[in-house]
């Protein structure tokens, strides 16, 4: 497979366009990917983002080049690409000194060799999803970057975390490291000795099968808000429970989990609002106080006629009194009424079942007074309705033709139950860097939500990301619609299975 360097690969993006002999010297302004164009002054000016994923990049090329171009230059994509030597990717970082973001996902580091790094103060985020990146060549980039606010480690198939937890990493405060087979709470004590001021820790679609007793670990998150452990194996209320040892932690993610499969949606929501005092958003969605309350009370009630009782159910008896069991209405139709039937100006009371037609209560009147069902008029009066003189001659007694039509046009199939109400998932194909892949997306979501989802898949920041919806039934007719409302929710643009959204970067 044919590669190119760094540098060929920018002039191909962003200079692709100007001429390749100019007589003078020129200056190119670009803004995001639109080519430059030429003035006299000889200078070369790119944008402060630079999208080079899915270039063949394996090196880094004219390295002067690349400082001259890239001077400005703050954040930068090389992900989907063929960089695996430390070298040179540090030729790179080297040239570009106010660069603060750097995405390598989906180069496979696996066999790169170890080598050091030049210290990059001002680099804040690096993303090495699905790099395969060994844990020694972690600790070089973490030596290299000491101001290092946000880092990725998803999908590199770590089965442990071998962090230097003696050697902590101070400024780190977002950790994102899902769909890795680890599943010891050591290893998650060791990231915590490793970034004590980690504030995030993002690692769902992981092998965790329990939270053990905080004796050993309470202390080693002091500042950690944010947890997501969806998709993990947590399997006890337990492991729940002692999420509140995390002292500071108000947002969490706990979906796809084994202890919540014998409940309901909602009782999943109001069961984990229950164990979760402090915790104010979950799942994405703020708790607000009236929900928080009608959880507890319900979690309550769930336990009324259990044996063996939590001691959350007790904390929460205490907290709002004794709660009463919802009262069970049976809202079943009624199956007989005992009625009035007039005849020959002579009323009698009668049980008739609600469940026959009007034919099979002609025969039993019939039976009754002696007159034949083809020779009987009958009338149903509404007692609640018949005193109402405004609707008096609306609701004079009417003649029961049901058998009568009922003969003409033939038993009569009922209709059939149409379910409505609008699909909340769909199964998507995904489409980044020239991969597609299957995704089921809550079509309750919004936009943003949609691209936080897709950040973890990624590796690319919501903010520098454009996401295109593509109707299956449409594409041949119109063009990409790109989500640009964050707050707009994905079931406005009736998505369906086998649609499709787009993903690039700004």
């Amino acid at each position: 497979m044919p590669t190119c360097s760094f540098s060929e690969a920018l002039e191909l993006r962003y200079v692709e366009d100007i001429d390749a002999n100019p007589i003078e010297p020129s200056e190119i302004f670009l803004v995001g990917s639109f080519p430059g164009r030429s003035s006299p002054s000889g200078r070369l000016v790119l944008p402060k983002t630079l999208t080079l994923n899915c270039c063949d990049i394996d090196r880094a090329g004219a390295l002067r080049k690349i400082e001259e171009l890239c001077h400005d230059v703050e954040e930068l994509d090389l992900a989907q690409n063929h960089l695996n030597n430390l070298n040179e990717i540090d030729n790179i970082l080297h040239h570009i000194p106010n660069l603060s973001f750097l995405n390598l996902s989906h180069n496979n580091m696996k066999d790169v060799q170890l080598d050091t790094l030049t210290e990059r103060e001002n680099l804040r985020s690096l993303v090495l999803n699905h790099t395969y990146v060994p844990w020694a060549v972690v600790y070089s980039f973490l030596d290299a970057m000491p101001n290092i606010q946000e880092l990725h480690l998803s999908l590199n198939d770590y089965t442990f975390v071998d962090l230097p937890s003696n050697k902590p990493y101070t400024n780190l405060k977002q950790l994102f490291i899902c769909g890795n087979p680890f599943s010891s709470w050591n290893d998650v004590i060791v990231i915590g000795k490793t970034f004590p001021n980690l504030e995030a820790l993002i690692m769902a679609d992981t092998r965790i099968t329990s939270i053990p007793e905080p004796s050993s670990w309470q202390n080693i998150f002091p500042h950690l808000q944010t947890i997501n452990f969806n998709n993990t194996l947590l399997s006890d209320w337990k492991d729940i429970d002692n999420l509140n040892h995390f002292k500071k932690l108000e947002d969490v993610r706990l979906q796809g989990l084994p202890v919540l499969d014998s409940l309901s949606q909602l009782e999943r929501r109001q069961h984990l609002i229950a164990y979760l005092p402090f915790v104010i958003r979950l799942n994405g969605s703020v708790i607000l106080p009236k929900e928080r309350e009608d959880a507890e009370r319900a979690f309550i009630r769930h336990f009324l006629s259990e044996r063996e009782r939590p001691k959350r159910f007790y904390e929460l008896e205490q907290m709002h009194g004794k709660v009463d069991p919802l009262v069970d209405v049976d809202l079943s139709p009624k199956k007989t009424a005992q009625v009035f039937v007039d005849f020959c100006e002579e009323k009698s009371v009668l049980t008739v079942n609600l469940q026959q037609s009007v034919q099979e209560f002609k025969s039993t009147l019939s039976g009754k007074f002696g007159i034949k069902s083809a020779k009987m008029r009958l009338y149903y009066i509404d007692k609640a309705l018949q005193d109402d003189k405004d609707l008096q001659e609306f609701f004079e007694p009417n003649e029961l033709k049901f058998y009568e039509l009922e003969q003409i046009h033939g038993k009569l199939d009922p209709l059939v139950d149409v379910d409505l109400s609008p699909k909340k998932t769909a199964q998507v194909y995904v489409d980044f860097c020239e991969e597609k892949s299957v995704l089921t997306v809550n079509l309750q979501q919004s936009v943003q939500e949609l691209k936080a989802t897709l950040s973890d898949k990624f590796g690319l920041r919501p903010a520098k990301m454009r996401v295109f919806y593509i109707d299956k039934d449409l594409q041949d007719f119109v063009g990409p619609d790109e989500l640009r409302f964050n707050n707009r929710k994905l079931y406005s643009y009736k998505v369906k299975d086998g649609d499709e959204f787009l993903v690039d970067s700004k």
